[in-house]
């Protein structure tokens, strides 16, 4: 049964936002939902992330889906980048033809949501 503890998720935390530095810029939520599922957001990006057409928000539930339309060509690189650091620690063993799912734990990665719109922000004058 999928699980992901709270240190696990901490750490996670701490990899993805030496990653991506709130001085550069960038401003991610990080939650565990339910002891099963990791919940990132990127509320704010140093770019535009998004193509015209989805200006507020994007979901990305699984790794290949990071090779949407709907992303830039940068967004691409550094969503893969994102899922990388989250799913180093994670295994997915399913059988989808026999209908048996193993996973670690479930990752959803969305760039803004529907609670917090996605921004560009400013970066921070030095």
């Amino acid at each position: 049964m999928a699980y992901i503890s709270t240190e696990s998720v901490k750490v996670i935390r701490y990899e993805l936002k030496e990653a991506f530095p709130a001085k550069d810029g960038w401003k991610l939520s990080i939650v565990r939902r339910d002891s099963h599922l990791v919940d990132v957001t990127v509320v704010n990006a140093p770019y535009n992330m998004l193509t015209k057409g989805f200006d507020k928000s994007y979901e990305i539930m699984h790794a290949h889906n990071v090779n949407q339309n709907s992303l830039t060509a940068k967004a691409k690189k550094d969503l893969s980048k994102m899922f990388k650091i989250i799913n180093k620690e994670n295994y997915d063993n399913s059988d989808i033809q026999t209908d048996y799912f193993d996973v670690g734990f479930y990752c959803y990665l969305s760039v803004g949501s529907y609670s917090k719109p996605f921004s560009v922000s400013k970066k921070k004058a030095k």
